[in-house]
């Protein structure tokens, strides 16, 4: 993974970062706690869709890209997802009482069904595009995607706000059409930027190898949503709206941990499996982007604790309590992109069933942690139900791994989540005073320069040189 394609990487991620700070604000002022509460819950939603629909076989094509003819892979891999799509659709549509929109909205709206059908479709797609750019090294487009993708939210919801469409239908209507505009951009960008092409193959005697490789990570891939998504669906019915509408908000501030999570999950898995041969570990990569995403990640977190009183001076004043809850919600993305190092390396294995079964475990603890934790905290209990969760994968998944022979050092790794998920729920749970609960997060930052003080020292001299050499000229 070189420098430049790590930057292009999080250039997308960061847009959609900035942008957040001007969606959010907008729609926590002008939309109500129940819209912004139903749009969390179709944006998760839309999220398992695209777990559910592809059957992981994203994975796979990443998998077996190197090793087989791409353009046949592609043709096999999505013509199986959609027509598992479509058989989907049907049956739902045959045998549901309620439509999406009675779902979600309480009555019946023929035109958001449609748009719910061809988002349906733009998903699923988008997974496919998305690994194509990955795997023809197009970090810069793959990037684009994810700043396209928040610019035309905001874009949607300014013209809604100044057209007077503040009901909660027009907050889905805006989320949807994103998804749209995002697979058309895709498209066009494969098929002018890339290579990949479509050839008709078929085999069904390898449709059962491959389901064997991708069905325990379409598993994987529906736990670890619920683990970051099911607290929404928990809040909504053993709390209250609000207390829904307060998590999200506080989710949407995280995008510098999912910053993290989005820009290492893109550039992961394509760089292992250009490098392997055959089945075999490169330990030494495996614990040396290890090192690097701890410290990231603790860096990250300490960012948030100091920092998140910020917040209350850019949101209306009842989401006040946002800024206690920040460090919890970023701690999700931030433990599962460490979790990554490991998963990987299972599937380097093709063992992937350990994956499925670490989360299945996963998911059980996080269901009893909220089923435990929201009726009496609300937001703060999601938080830290989805934390310990999320944490009890990394360090399930990391054994497996070891099990399959990626033998990591991971002692450090696993007594650094556990003090960050403890700090995280001591703020949270507002048991110490507001000086402590901020200042409490120096230490680990210092932690973190300490231990890259020559790296951190060498880019600042470097930094100087080029600006003195910049002001020179």
């Amino acid at each position: 993974m070189n420098k430049q394609t790590l930057i292009n990487y999080a250039i997308g991620p960061v847009a959609s970062m900035l942008l957040g700070f001007v969606s959010i604000p907008l729609i926590t002022w002008h939309f109500s706690p129940e819209a912004i509460a139903t749009n969390a819950l179709m944006v998760t939603s839309v999220a398992l869709l695209g777990f559910l629909m592809t059957l992981a076989l994203e994975t796979y094509y990443l998998r077996h890209y190197e090793q087989e003819d791409h353009d046949e892979l592609l043709f096999f891999c999505g013509a199986i997802s959609l027509f598992f799509l479509t058989f989907s659709l049907v049956l739902f549509y045959l045998i549901s009482p309620v439509t999406v929109s009675e779902w979600f909205l309480g009555s019946h709206s023929l035109a958001i069904e449609w748009l719910v059908i061809v988002t349906c479709y733009a998903v699923t797609s988008i997974k496919f595009l998305l690994c194509v750019l990955r795997m023809n090294d197009k970090s810069f487009e793959y990037s684009l995607s994810q700043g396209l993708n928040k610019g035309m939210l905001v874009i949607l919801i300014g013209v809604a706000i100044l057209a007077g469409l503040t009901q909660k239908q027009w907050l889905i209507v805006c989320t949807l059409i994103t998804q749209i505009v995002m697979v058309s951009y895709l498209f066009w960008i494969v098929t002018k930027h890339t290579e990949q092409k479509l050839t008709v193959c078929f085999p069904l005697n390898k449709a059962k190898t491959a389901l064997l490789f991708s069905l325990p990570l379409m598993v994987n891939g529906v736990a670890m949503w619920a683990m970051s998504s099911i607290d929404r669906f928990m809040l909504n019915s053993l709390s209250t709206q609000f207390e829904l509408a307060l998590y999200s908000v506080a989710f949407n501030f995280a995008t510098a941990a999912t910053i993290v999570y989005a820009v290492f999950s893109a550039a992961w898995a394509p760089h292992i499996f250009k490098m392997i041969e055959g089945d075999n570990h490169n330990i030494e990569e495996y614990q040396r982007v290890l090192r690097h995403i701890l410290h990231i990640v603790i860096a990250l977190a300490s960012l948030y604790g100091l920092f998140s009183w910020i917040v209350v001076l850019i949101l209306p004043n009842e989401y006040a309590a946002v800024q206690y809850i920040l460090v919890g919600c970023s701690l999700v993305p931030l433990i599962t992109a460490l979790a990554g190092i490991s998963t990987v390396a299972i599937q380097v294995t093709k063992k992937t069933s350990k994956i499925a079964f670490c989360a299945g475990i996963s998911l059980i603890i996080n269901i009893l942690l909220n089923q435990w934790l929201i009726p009496q905290y609300g937001a703060v209990g999601a938080t830290i139900g989805s934390g310990g969760a999320v944490v009890v994968y990394f360090i399930a998944v990391s054994q497996a791994a070891k099990s399959e022979g990626a033998n990591l050092n991971l002692t450090h790794a696993y007594c650094a989540t556990f003090i960050l998920l403890l700090a995280g729920a001591v703020v949270a749970l507002e048991v110490a005073p507001n000086w402590l609960a901020t200042t409490i997060w120096l230490l680990p930052l210092i932690y973190v320069m300490q231990q890259n003080w020559t790296l951190i020292r060498n880019g600042v001299k470097r930094g100087y040189a080029t600006l003195t050499r910049s002001y020179s000229l």
